[in-house]
């Protein structure tokens, strides 16, 4: 289907009762808000499949996903999508305050480029408060962005766990992999990052990174730049 010209392209809001959701081959542009809204609550339990849509001009985020309150779920596939021109993410995961529960987000093989007005927003952005998480990134394109290529960042002690790998990350205006929080677990592997304004960033406490076999090269900052604590 084509979605366009409208405030928010597709709005999915689910709770216990909610089926799984599924959206493929589709376009959504020109938005006046966000591209795609994906929102689990109340013990909310479901599977989210995103396959092969473009979306593009969207004056906020392209996906927002977000998973909010004790119990809540949602398992995400999010695969061989192109995302671009977004104002601000192009895809935002938030899992806020779900207690209780482990959501898994895999995002693979797409394409995200010319999202944010400023370098403080991200082609990918993850953020967490008081949930457990296991996020995967891999295969993916993320390039010429205002800001930066993948950003995780964990604000609640509760265990995330973070695997990077085999993306190609260049020509953003930030970091191109930015890793923060004291109880974020990550591995970031074979990712090959040139030509951002820094290669990788992280800054973890009681839990140990894995770095290995990345390819960096012509970033204009620190390449690596590590902030560990015991």
């Amino acid at each position: 289907c084509i979605v366009e010209y409208c405030a928010t392209g597709i709005a999915y809001l689910g709770d216990t009762a909610s089926r799984d959701f599924s959206l493929t081959d589709s376009v959504i542009r020109y938005a006046g808000t966000d591209g795609l809204y994906v929102y689990g609550t109340n013990a909310a339990d479901f599977e989210v499949t995103l396959t092969g849509n473009e979306i593009h001009d969207i004056s906020r985020y392209g996906l927002y996903y977000y998973v909010y309150g004790s119990g809540s779920r949602m398992n995400g596939t999010i695969a061989g999508n192109t995302v671009h021109h977004t104002s601000q993410n192009g895809l935002y995961f938030y899992f806020n305050n779900a207690r209780g529960t482990t959501s898994t987000v895999h995002v693979s093989d797409n394409e995200i480029y010319q999202t944010g007005i400023n370098s403080g927003y991200a082609g990918i952005y993850v953020n967490e408060y008081r949930n457990s998480t296991a996020f995967y990134a891999s295969g993916n394109h993320i390039h010429d962005n205002a800001g930066y290529g993948i950003s995780v960042n964990e604000s609640s002690y509760d265990s995330v766990y973070a695997e990077i790998s085999n993306n190609q990350v260049n020509n953003n205006g930030n970091t191109a992999i930015y890793l923060n929080g004291a109880s974020l677990n990550p591995v970031v592997s074979l990712n090959r990052i040139y030509e951002n304004y820094r290669g990788i960033y992280c800054s973890i406490g009681y839990y140990k990174g894995d770095f290995y076999y990345n390819d960096l090269h012509d970033n204009s900052g620190r390449v690596i730049d590590l902030n560990l604590s015991a």
